[in-house]
């Protein structure tokens, strides 16, 4: 037998008895949250950025941010105990490695991360997470009377931070996603459901002779447009739509970059099936996402399963459950491949 099987052997609690070691790992487990409400609150105050030159005392941290000094210390001192910022003398603080991932302009910033785990839209969602598993219903429907998309249309600063979100997310994995995919003889891509263009502008800058399409719905297109600059832009079409309704036709490459799991399997075919008709018969669709893993695996498929659930009401699918909604699609899933980030790339034709 070997060592992963063994690890994985499911025993019994007569002869698995709980160590301190157990109990110290669930109650880590069981109080994440309060860790992610902390470090909200030293992102959005820049802490890191405050003390990246040189350490600061929490009572100038606290003029410069405009925070309560003693309640910004205590804050300070606990997520100092977990590596995040080290506490020295008369209440001073300094950057570590693990601070310097909440630095603003660093290279895979966690900062906006820490900033939308905190959000009212994200963590009231989570809090229904037992209606939904009761249920089946979307937790945030219930939670806030309309659905993710709706509450953004009607909440500019939410839908601000969700999309700067979505922004940092592709700028973080386009670089590995680019290696794991092949664009050779690729005249034109079409990004569909594709945001403000971070992965189809990585493509643009690896790639000089492929022209992109941007297509999504009309207010995020009315913003996408300014974050391509005067090199890129003439080689771009922004296009505005509905995709359950249409995908524009002529490209060689599609893009679904995090776009199906946002949606049950029916209105997934809805999608796929948009994607089929404007493909030509030499197109490809590429999905990229992150795969729901073999059992007792931890992958960050999972825990998007569950983001899923509770806030849009889509889901992550396994490979199998892949096959079988591209199957039903009349699509053939042709290859897998995985970015080194960690989403996988799925290689589909007609």
């Amino acid at each position: 037998m070997t060592a992963h099987s063994t690890a994985n052997k499911q025993a019994t609690p007569s002869t698995t008895p709980t160590t301190h070691s157990d109990r110290s790992t669930m109650f880590a487990l069981i109080n994440g949250y309060r860790i992610s409400q902390m470090l909200a609150v030293v992102a959005a105050l820049r802490i890191a950025d405050h003390v990246q030159s040189s350490p600061q005392t929490v009572s100038e941290l606290a003029r410069l941010t405009g925070a309560h000094e003693e309640a910004l210390y205590r804050v300070l001192r606990t997520v100092a105990g977990f590596g995040v910022f080290h506490e020295g003398p008369e209440r001073t603080f300094a950057l570590t490695p693990l601070a310097a991932t909440l630095l603003d302009k660093a290279d895979a910033s966690l900062r906006t991360d820490a900033q939308v785990i905190a959000q009212e839209w994200s963590w009231r969602a989570w809090g229904g997470l037992l209606e939904s598993v009761q249920t089946g219903r979307t937790a945030f429907d219930e939670v806030f009377g309309h659905n993710t998309w709706e509450f953004f249309q009607t909440h500019p600063d939410a839908s601000a931070l969700f999309n700067n979100w979505m922004l940092v997310l592709s700028r973080r994995s386009a670089d590995s996603i680019l290696d794991a995919i092949d664009l050779t003889s690729t005249n034109v891509v079409v990004d569909v459901g594709g945001g403000h263009g971070a992965l189809l502008r990585a493509i643009l800058h690896r790639h000089d002779s492929v022209r992109g399409v941007l297509f999504d719905t009309p207010h995020v297109i009315a913003s996408a447009r300014s974050g391509f600059d005067a090199d890129l832009a003439p080689r771009v079409s922004f296009v505005s739509g509905d995709c359950f309704l249409y995908v524009p036709a002529g490209g060689d490459v599609y893009l679904l970059k995090d776009v199906l799991h946002d949606w049950t399997d029916e209105r997934s075919l809805e999608i796929l099936g948009q994607c089929r008709r404007a493909m030509d018969s030499h197109a490809r669709l590429l999905i990229i996402e992150h795969l729901v893993g073999a059992p007792n695996q931890r992958c960050a498929g999972k825990v998007l399963d569950i983001q899923m659930m509770v806030r849009q009401g889509g889901r992550n699918r396994t490979e199998a459950e892949f096959r079988k909604l591209l199957n039903a699609a009349d699509l053939k899933l042709v290859r897998i491949g995985a970015a080194e980030a960690g989403p996988q790339v799925l290689v589909v034709t007609r």
